[in-house]
């Protein structure tokens, strides 16, 4: 440490000290070298009072020493230290080859690619270079350059120097360059109407329609009028024939608003569901009829039958689906048990003990029938 002495050095600011040196002063004046100066981090209090009183700091330096601040949140990467330098490993805890494998293809439309990346690494904390090793595996490198231009991630083209940077400040600008780079294409088989089924609300068919088609074109099917008219098409193609004929006589239907014409899908396809089933029920009461009548006949014959005939009944019916099963029933006096599995059962000589009443039994895969008492 030197003193130096001169009235001039007294006002005379500390980096100028070094030309002040033999310039006479009231009071001394310490001049430290820069280098010489201590740590400040190390200094007590008392310490860094004789320093300002010596002039060895200033009141400046003490502020900006003040002002430092730990950092308010703290992010961990995936960084693998060598010797003294820190480089990024893109995908260090997961298999990237397996990801590409498993990621639809990005030239198809980078909608789908994108929902099935972030599905993929839900809950996984990506990085700039974790984008950058992925988009050159299935880009190539210069292409994947294009794209990281376009994005605003200049600073991280032929360096590594943003690859440990958290990637989520540039996800919106990345998928906005990547949807507009690789548009989806339209798949006319993908798109073809669902059947809307027999038990399915149709309320409930039509917003799961609208979201399949959000799904594989990456657009609002009711956003434009040509997507419109594709998605509305495809929804009247895959009704039963009487509802798509009925929809079909409605004038202006896929110029009607959204509401409008689920309003008249829903109602065409509940009216057709209730006329179907008011032509099941009356099947139903005819067929009931009819093996009724057919068993009718068979009792007619009881009297003509002596002991030691033989006998075979049959169990028939005109159901819709046909009956897979059968089974006869006896019953004798107080008792009743089933008698045979079949269709048909046969008595090659009736005697007193297969007196009684017979009845059958049919199934099929809607519901089950029971024929009327043979004596």
């Amino acid at each position: 440490m030197e003193e130096l002495q001169g009235k001039d050095a007294c006002s005379t600011p500390r980096e100028n000290a070094r030309s002040l040196e033999g310039q006479k002063c009231d009071f001394p004046l310490y001049y430290v070298e820069q280098d010489k100066i201590p740590d400040l981090d190390s200094w007590s209090e008392e310490e860094i009072e004789e320093g300002k009183a010596n002039r060895m700091i200033s009141e400046k330096e003490l502020r900006d020493r003040q002002k430092i601040k730990k950092p308010a949140k703290y992010s961990q990467y995936p960084i693998l230290i060598k010797g003294t330098t820190g480089h990024y490993v893109p995908w260090g805890s997961q298999d990237m080859l397996g990801l590409v494998e498993r990621l639809p293809d990005i030239h198809e439309g980078a909608g789908k690619w994108i929902r099935a990346l972030e599905e993929e690494t839900m809950g996984k904390l990506l990085a700039v270079g974790d984008l950058k090793a992925l988009l050159a595996r299935l880009l190539g490198m210069a292409r994947m350059e294009e794209v990281l231009m376009k994005s605003g991630l200049q600073a991280a083209v032929n360096t590594p120097y943003l690859d440990g940077a958290s990637f989520d400040q540039f996800r919106p600008a990345m998928w906005r360059t990547l949807r507009e780079d690789y548009p989806t294409k339209i798949d006319p088989k993908s798109l073809k109407g669902e059947e809307v089924g027999d038990t399915v609300n149709p309320a409930n068919y039509l917003h799961r329609q609208l979201k399949r088609w959000k799904l594989e074109t990456g657009r609002n099917p009711e956003g434009d009028e040509l997507m419109t008219t594709l998605f509305r098409t495809s929804i009247v193609e895959a009704m039963p024939p009487p509802v798509r004929s009925r929809l079909e006589d409605v004038v202006g239907l896929n110029s009607k608003t959204h509401r409008e014409f689920c309003d008249h899908v829903i109602h065409a396809v509940e009216k057709y569901r209730k006329e179907e089933q008011k032509l099941k029920d009356q099947e139903k009461e005819t067929q009931r009829k009819l093996t009724q009548l057919q068993l009718g006949e068979l009792t007619k014959k009881q009297c003509d039958i002596t002991e030691g005939s033989s006998v075979n009944l049959t169990c028939r019916s005109n159901a819709n689906p046909p009956v897979d099963r059968y089974a006869w029933h006896q019953i004798a006096g107080a008792r009743s048990w089933s008698k045979r599995p079949m269709q048909n059962i046969s008595f090659p000589s009736i005697q007193a003990l297969h007196g009684g009443q017979y009845y059958c039994t049919m199934w099929n895969p809607l519901e089950q029938e029971i024929s009327t008492t043979v004596y």
